[in-house]
C-alpha cells in the first residue's frame, strides 16, 4: 500500500526532530524577507551539516575524496536534475561505486554521513544498501555460480537485508559482508 504524502512527510519531520534538528517559524514584514531569510537558513544547514560530514569522515578514516564526493552528492538533495525526491541519483551512485570498489567502510560511512544530512530521507538510502553489497561485492567474490550460492544462502537466511541494516548501525557492514562471502564459498551445491 502506498504511502500518502502527509505521512511521508510526518515521517520525515519526525526523523528530523529525532536526528536533534529544530524547527523554526518566523514572522516576517514582507515576501521579500522570507525569500532572504529562506536562503540565510540553507546556507547555515548546509555549513553545519559539510562540518558534520567532515568530522564523521574524520572519525571513521573515510578518505576526503568520499567524503567531498559525499558532500556534492548530498547538496543535491531534491535536485529536479534527478528522478527521486527521497535521494539525489548521485548518492545511490556513490553507494554502488564504493561498493564495487570494495571500500565498504566508505560506504557504512557515507550512509552515516546521509543520514546527518537528511535525517528524513536516511531510511530510503539505508533500505538501497543490502542490494547494492550483494550485488555489487558479495557477489563478485564468489565463483560462477554466484547466483546459485546466493539463492541458496538467502533462502537460509530470510532476514538478511535486515541484518545489513544492523550491520550498518553498528558500523560493522564490511565484517557482515566478508563474513557472508565466506559463508556463501563454503555452501556445497550439487
Amino acid at each position: 500500500m502506498p504511502v500518502s504524502d502527509k505521512a511521508r512527510t510526518s515521517a520525515q519531520r519526525k526523523a528530523r526532530i529525532d536526528a536533534g534538528w529544530t524547527e523554526v517559524r518566523v514572522w516576517v514584514a514582507s515576501r521579500d524577507d522570507v525569500h532572504e531569510i529562506r536562503n540565510f537558513a540553507e546556507k547555515l544547514r548546509m555549513d553545519r551539516i559539510r562540518e558534520q560530514v567532515r568530522q564523521i569522515g574524520r572519525a571513521r578514516g573515510t578518505t576526503p575524496a568520499v567524503v567531498e564526493h559525499a558532500i556534492c552528492a548530498f547538496n543535491l538533495q531534491h535536485s529536479p536534475e534527478y528522478n527521486t525526491p527521497s535521494g539525489a541519483t548521485l548518492t545511490l551512485t556513490l553507494l554502488s561505486d564504493l561498493a564495487r570498489a570494495k571500500q565498504l567502510k566508505d560506504l557504512n560511512a557515507v550512509v552515516e554521513m546521509f543520514t546527518v544530512a537528511h535525517p528524513g530521507n536516511a531510511r530510503f538510502v539505508a533500505e538501497s544498501v543490502p542490494a547494492k553489497v550483494l550485488n555489487h561485492f558479495v557477489a563478485q567474490q564468489l565463483d560462477f555460480r554466484s547466483t546459485d550460492r546466493m539463492m541458496k544462502w538467502q533462502a537460509a537466511h530470510p532476514d538478511w537485508a535486515m541484518d545489513v541494516e544492523a550491520a550498518l548501525g553498528r558500523f560493522e557492514l564490511e565484517n557482515w559482508a566478508e563474513a557472508t562471502v565466506r559463508e556463501m564459498q563454503a555452501i556445497k551445491l550439487n
